[in-house]
């Protein structure tokens, strides 16, 4: 049965449970499972851009420069989805730079707890994190593959905090699972 074994590999994952009844229900999401998330997508995002820096040619650069500069103009002119959109994009160029599956698919799972929509709920980051692109770009510009890797860390762990500490978790807890339909993100 193709749908039992889903929801046999969602249990596993984490991001479904079975509760008292034997119901297989959605896996909260506390503040801690966030803080977390973040963390490792820092750490996992980390790697891929110093193995994109490694990779880098002066067409990937050039794309990236110009999604910087998309961004940038963007957050000027209040255009928050769009500079959403673009965000996301600048990210996924950088993992796929990488050239490494597995650290492709390991972000990729770990991306389902964190927003995607992170600066449309907090823009005041705009010119922070368009900051931080510019000097990503000038690290994997300069060769400079550990600054690129470090960079980018810093830039996806920073914000976990603010963002998290404005996040309703909708009747969520840190405590296990109590049974009920605890969908919170």
């Amino acid at each position: 049965m193709p749908v039992r074994d889903a929801l046999r590999s969602l249990v596993h994952e984490g991001l479904m449970f079975v509760d008292h009844a034997r119901h297989i229900v959605v896996a909260p999401l506390s503040r801690e499972d966030l803080i977390d998330a973040f963390s490792i997508e820092a750490a996992l995002t980390g790697m891929a851009v110093e193995r994109a820096s490694q990779r880098a040619t002066a067409k990937d650069i050039a794309e990236l420069e110009d999604l910087d500069a998309q961004m940038i103009e963007a957050a000027r002119s209040g255009r928050q989805d769009l500079m959403v959109s673009l965000n996301w994009q600048f990210h996924r160029r950088l993992n796929q730079m990488s050239g490494s599956r597995k650290l492709l698919v390991a972000i990729q799972r770990n991306s389902v707890d964190l927003p995607r929509d992170f600066l449309a709920q907090l823009p005041e980051w705009n010119e922070k994190s368009n900051a931080q692109h510019r000097a990503i770009i000038d690290a994997l510009s300069s060769g400079d593959h550990k600054a690129a890797g470090r960079l980018m860390n810093e830039h996806v762990s920073t914000p976990a905090t603010a963002w998290s500490s404005t996040w309703s978790p909708s009747g969520c807890s840190s405590a296990e699972p109590s049974g009920g339909n605890e969908c919170c993100f």
